[in-house]
């Protein structure tokens, strides 16, 4: 199904549960498609973990690589400098 911005908003909760049945629904700004409104699919394998190719030993002896030791705190650190990054990043697109 395609529909016009304003044609959606105004049966926002009609399309949802279109939506919601199976259906999809391409949102146009006047002719041109801009978004793509589909049913959510939980994928299982969103986050991959893939088993190691090489040992630190191996790492290690890459040029300009040096290992430490971790202390106590370094991974909840590193972490919560992750965590900032991120959300500046996620708040700098956002106007307010």
């Amino acid at each position: 199904m395609e529909l016009k911005i304003a044609a959606f908003k105004s049966r926002l909760s009609e399309h949802l549960r279109a939506v919601r049945r199976g259906n999809e629904i391409i949102i146009k700004d006047r002719e041109t498609p801009i978004a793509r409104v589909a049913p959510y699919e939980a994928s299982a394998d969103r986050f991959v973990v893939r088993p190691a190719t090489g040992s630190l030993q191996d790492i290690a002896k890459l040029p300009g690589v040096r290992l430490k030791r971790l202390k106590p705190g370094d991974l909840e650190k590193a972490y919560r400098e992750i965590k900032r990054d991120w959300h500046d990043k996620w708040t700098a697109g956002k106007s307010i």
